[in-house]
C-alpha cells in the first residue's frame, strides 16, 4: 500500500486561495439574498477578505517556519510585521475592489450578472489570500540566516511565463518571485 504524496506548497496556496473564494461567494449570495444594499455587501466582504488575509499570512509565516525548523529544530525564525502585508489588510482598498464588481451587476439581467460577480469575487479572494500567503512565506525566508536562496516551485497548470521564470533557476534569497493574478507557484528554500 503505497502513501499519498504530502501536499506541496503551491497546492496548501491552492486550497487556501479556493477556500476563501468559496466563502466570499456563499457570503455574497446568502446577503444578497436577504435584499443586503451593495454598501452592506461591500462592508461584509472587504471584512471577510480582511480575515482571510489576517489567516493567510499566518500561515504562510508558518510554513515557512516549518521547513526552517525541520533543517534546525533550534532555528528561531523571524517574524512578519503586519507592515509586510498592510496592503493585504487594507479594508478601504478592499471594499473598493469589492465595490467594483458589485457595480457591474445589472438589476434586468440579475441571475446572470450576479454569477458573473461571484466569480469576479471569488477571483478576487483567491488572489489576495494567495498574495498575502506568498508575502508572508517571503518575509520569512529572506530573514533568516538559513536560507540562501530559493528555486520556483511550479504550480500543477503552470503557465508558460511561470515555466519560464522556472528555467531561470535558483535565484538568491533577495529576489523578488514574480508572479501573476491567481499564480499557486512558490518559494522553495535552498540552505545557505
Amino acid at each position: 500500500m503505497t502513501e499519498a504524496p504530502l501536499p506541496t506548497i503551491t497546492d496548501l496556496w491552492a486550497v487556501l486561495g479556493d477556500r476563501a473564494g468559496d466563502e466570499v461567494v456563499a457570503l455574497f449570495d446568502q446577503l444578497r439574498d436577504a435584499g443586503a444594499t451593495d454598501a452592506e455587501l461591500a462592508r461584509a466582504l472587504s471584512m471577510l477578505i480582511t480575515a482571510q488575509n489576517l489567516h493567510a499570512g499566518a500561515l504562510g509565516e508558518a510554513l515557512a517556519r516549518n521547513q526552517l525548523t525541520a533543517w534546525e529544530p533550534e532555528t528561531v525564525a523571524p517574524s512578519v510585521p503586519v507592515t509586510e502585508v498592510a496592503t493585504h489588510l487594507d479594508r478601504d482598498r478592499l471594499s473598493r475592489a469589492v465595490g467594483t464588481v458589485l457595480e457591474r451587476i445589472d438589476p434586468a439581467e440579475l441571475v446572470a450578472t450576479a454569477a458573473a460577480a461571484g466569480l469576479a469575487l471569488h477571483r478576487l479572494a483567491r488572489s489576495e489570500a494567495v498574495e498575502t500567503g506568498q508575502a508572508s512565506f517571503r518575509v520569512v525566508m529572506v530573514g533568516s540566516d538559513l536560507v540562501g536562496g530559493w528555486e520556483r516551485e511550479l504550480e500543477p497548470d503552470a503557465c508558460e511565463l511561470c515555466h519560464y521564470w522556472h528555467d531561470e533557476g535558483i535565484q538568491p534569497k533577495n529576489a523578488p518571485m514574480p508572479t501573476h493574478k491567481g499564480c499557486t507557484c512558490a518559494q522553495q528554500f535552498h540552505r545557505a
